[in-house]
């Protein structure tokens, strides 16, 4: 059965829509069907003429189907663009936080870092000290005195001095021989020399004690950097991931909209109103933000127009705020208010 004879058939003019269809279809079955005493082949042709119409109706519609189709299709694409932007808005609005808030301690821990690593090589790999810090504090040390023994007196050289000694006490001249002079001499030139060893020995030993003592004081302070500095990275390092947890626990409460509005409502003292504007977010959050807990760590490095700037693009992520934008007598000026 083609079209135009089941449109003849169900008496159906204009435009072929489901609606007239069924409305012929039943007016034809009223008088048709077999517990009417209607004919049952003639019900067969009414049902097939109904079916071949409903067909056509529907392939109409189908431009207007496909069409209302695209039109959800690009209004779920523009809403999940919307949503794509606000993520993005949130995640840069973390970023710079986070940036913010652990710039300044990133740097302590790596200077922190650095004097750890140099006081370590200082211990373990510098073997001498640096010339220009012991020659500050200390002597030089020296080349070990070759050494020299003590003269032993012989009895020329006792008899000799006896003799010196008496005659010095009698103000004459010495009366010494020849052999007892140069035994003399001979002695004195060496214990001249064995003294002078003594005392450049001595000098030696105190050069080097001194240097020993120095050698330790700088080992130790070398070390006492080290693991200052070592220390102070790891509690640096442990109030970094601390901050960041904070903001991630954040980031979570803000996720919910009862905890959303709790944060406000908190910001603004309980006086929440309906509708509100970015600078009025701005100073309640520079304010009270402080007294907040969960902002209180953040805000010590960072500024209060970058939390609120989270705070809005947070609430439009999780769909917490409604965002209307004003016109020129308002100066553009967005609107929010909790959805």
């Amino acid at each position: 059965m083609d079209i135009q004879e089941a449109t003849l058939l169900l008496d159906i003019e204009g435009d072929i829509t489901g609606d007239k269809v069924d409305e012929a279809f039943k007016k034809l079955a009223s008088k048709l069907h077999p517990d009417k005493g209607g004919d049952t082949d003639d019900m067969a042709r009414i049902n097939k003429a109904r079916d071949v119409l409903q067909e056509q109706a529907s392939l109409r519609n189908l431009p207007a189907v496909i069409k209302q189709f695209e039109l959800s299709i690009k209004e779920m694409n523009a809403v999940a663009r919307e949503q794509r932007v606000l993520e993005k808005k949130v995640e840069k609005s973390e970023k710079e936080i986070l940036y913010s808030a652990t710039n300044k301690l990133k740097s302590y821990k790596n200077i922190a870092l650095i004097l750890a690593a140099i006081s370590t090589g200082a211990i373990f790999l510098g073997k001498d000290l640096p010339k220009e810090l012991t020659s500050s504090f200390t002597p030089e040390v020296g080349e070990t005195p070759v050494s020299v023994s003590q003269p032993i007196e012989s009895d020329l050289v006792k008899n000799a001095q006896l003799k010196v000694s008496k005659d010095s006490e009698k103000k004459d001249k010495p009366t010494l021989t020849a052999e007892e002079s140069a035994a003399l001499k001979k002695y004195e030139s060496k214990m001249k020399e064995y003294l002078r060893y003594k005392g450049l020995a001595y000098q030696y030993e105190q050069q080097k004690a001194k240097s020993k003592q120095f050698t330790l004081m700088w080992y130790l302070l070398t070390f006492g950097i080290g693991i200052y500095a070592g220390f102070g990275a790891f509690i640096i390092n442990q109030k970094i991931r601390r901050i960041e947890e904070e903001l991630e626990e954040f980031l979570e409460d803000l996720s919910f909209k009862s905890h959303y509005a709790q944060i406000l409502r908190d910001l603004f003292e309980d006086d929440l109103k309906d509708s509100w504007v970015f600078k009025d977010l701005f100073e309640a959050v520079s304010k009270n933000g402080r007294e907040n807990k969960r902002l209180r760590p953040l805000l010590r490095g960072v500024s209060s127009k970058k939390i609120t700037q989270l705070l809005i693009n947070k609430g439009l992520e999780s769909s917490s705020l409604i965002v209307k934008h004003s016109g020129r007598e308002n100066g553009y000026e967005e609107t929010y208010s909790l959805s």
